[in-house]
């Protein structure tokens, strides 16, 4: 057997362009992040622009994931999205959202996302992507004792 028989290595890259006609653009690109473990999710500031979504894709095998989502008065919504294998699936974000987090509830696809900003100025549309990062869900922690 060779060394990497046991390993999938996905190499993606995301390319999304902008522009309104006869007038300057933007375009946004993403490579691929790691797989979503425990929990990955990303932060907004809180402004009601841009325009955001989420972008799942499931390599290998389909999977089911968990959304939530914290829009800008703190409210907070979860939802179940079922991406097939191999396939994306795009969630529209409410305007102000403040954050969006991603788990896996079901199947065993290798699970990747990112957030598409998107804003229209007069100079043309503009755009923004951001994987969602991993997030530590657990912490080292030092006692602290009195000497006597």
């Amino acid at each position: 057997s060779k060394p990497f028989d046991r390993f999938t290595i996905v190499v993606a890259a995301a390319v999304s362009t902008r522009h309104a006609s006869g007038r300057p653009g933007d375009f946004a690109w993403s490579g691929s992040s790691e797989p979503i473990g425990a929990l990955a999710g990303t932060a907004f500031p809180p402004t009601p622009v841009p325009a955001r979504s989420l972008g799942l894709v499931s390599s290998g095998a389909g999977a089911t994931v968990s959304v939530t989502v914290v829009d800008g008065k703190g409210a907070v919504t979860t939802r179940s999205v079922e991406v097939a294998q191999d396939a994306t699936a795009d969630v529209r974000l409410p305007s102000g959202v403040r954050s969006v987090w991603v788990h896996r509830t079901a199947g065993s696809g290798q699970v990747r996302g990112a957030v598409l900003s998107t804003l229209s100025t007069r100079s043309g549309p503009m755009v923004s992507a951001v994987d969602l990062s991993p997030a530590a869900l657990t912490a080292t922690s030092t006692a602290v004792v009195p000497l006597p």
